[in-house]
């Protein structure tokens, strides 16, 4: 079965708003680094795929395609925890639309990571 990258992330809607969505994540063995920490990339795929999700709910007209996206991390996490990421509309634009998110483990709301993303307007998928 084929699966894209965002559902190998196995993202479970929690709350829609406008403006607004918050999707949880229980991190797996196979997202670990060496360390036995989430690897950066997987926490920073958590954030973009929960931006991009939300331009999606909250009814944006066209396909949105991350151009930036700038993380922060502040704490780790690993294999079993159970993280909430909540992104925001900041700006819509005709070309270019931006939103930010925040990721905190649901057990002790700890930071774990923010992001803020630019997307550009697509016509069309690809």
């Amino acid at each position: 079965e084929f699966k894209t990258f965002g559902k190998w992330l196995e993202p479970v809607v929690r709350e829609v708003e406008r403006d607004r969505l918050l999707l949880e994540f229980v991190c797996r063995t196979e997202q670990a680094n060496p360390a036995g920490t989430i690897h950066g990339g997987v926490i920073a795929a958590m954030i973009d795929e929960t931006i991009g999700a939300m331009m999606f709910y909250v009814g944006e007209p066209h396909f949105k395609k991350s151009v930036s996206l700038q993380i922060d991390f502040f704490s780790g996490c690993r294999p079993g925890d159970v993280l909430w990421v909540e992104a925001s509309l900041i700006k819509s634009g005709k070309t270019i639309s931006n939103g930010e998110a925040k990721m905190i483990r649901q057990d002790d709301k700890r930071l774990i990571a923010k992001g803020n993303c630019n997307l550009i307007t697509s016509l069309h998928p690809l």
